[in-house]
């Protein structure tokens, strides 16, 4: 064998070394962003299961979800307001437990996926509370009429980031047939809140 194709089997050689080794690093890569990260399970938000009328253990307060109406409107103590969707309205008693709280995480999620949060002023009557104190409010969301049929209510007391934070999840029980009575229904109104001893 001639020096110059000896050096060419070299060269072949290492080039397919490599390629071998460009390869794996590639497919490692696409696998690893496949898997779940440790961290993002750890964050996940732990979901406790409500029931209507019954109370809700959370790290930090206890949540009962009292009742759940739903119409094209509602009004606050200030104004009133009208959807061309659908408002909800849940009536809910919260207590904290070790700090001062509030109920910072409201939310629907369709069946889709899709999630509604509070956007109108009067939308969350529950004010920060301390420890101890049971406190009646409400909470109204807005979602289009196709939303509601499946949709779970998710309340917490962290704000919007829900890492980390427990959750009472509700399957709210509302149908199409709920949806189209709300065209006919009278307008919500949320409890103004009402903070008593605990029990």
């Amino acid at each position: 064998m001639s020096a110059v194709a000896a050096l060419g089997a070299r060269w072949a050689g290492r080039a397919g070394t490599v390629a071998f080794v460009l390869v794996a690093l590639a497919l490692a890569r696409a696998v690893g962003d496949e898997l779940p990260s440790p961290v993002d399970s750890y964050a996940r938000p732990h979901e406790v299961t409500a029931t209507l009328g019954r109370p809700v253990q959370l790290r930090a307060a206890t949540v009962t979800v009292d009742g759940v109406g739903v119409s094209r409107s509602f009004r606050s103590s200030s104004s009133a307001y009208t959807s061309p969707g659908i408002f909800v309205l849940a009536d809910v008693t919260f207590t904290p437990r070790l700090e001062d709280s509030a109920l910072g995480h409201v939310e629907i999620l369709d069946r889709q996926g899709r999630s509604f949060t509070v956007t109108r002023t009067g939308g969350n009557t529950c004010p920060l509370t301390a420890p101890g104190l049971l406190t009646r409010c409400s909470v109204v969301l807005e979602l289009p009429e196709d939303a509601l049929p499946g949709a779970t209510l998710r309340l917490g007391t962290d704000g919007t980031d829900t890492a980390y934070q427990d959750l009472a999840v509700l399957d709210l029980g509302l149908g199409a047939e709920d949806a189209r009575r709300a065209a006919d229904a009278e307008p919500l109104e949320p409890r103004e809140p009402l903070l008593e001893e605990g029990r």
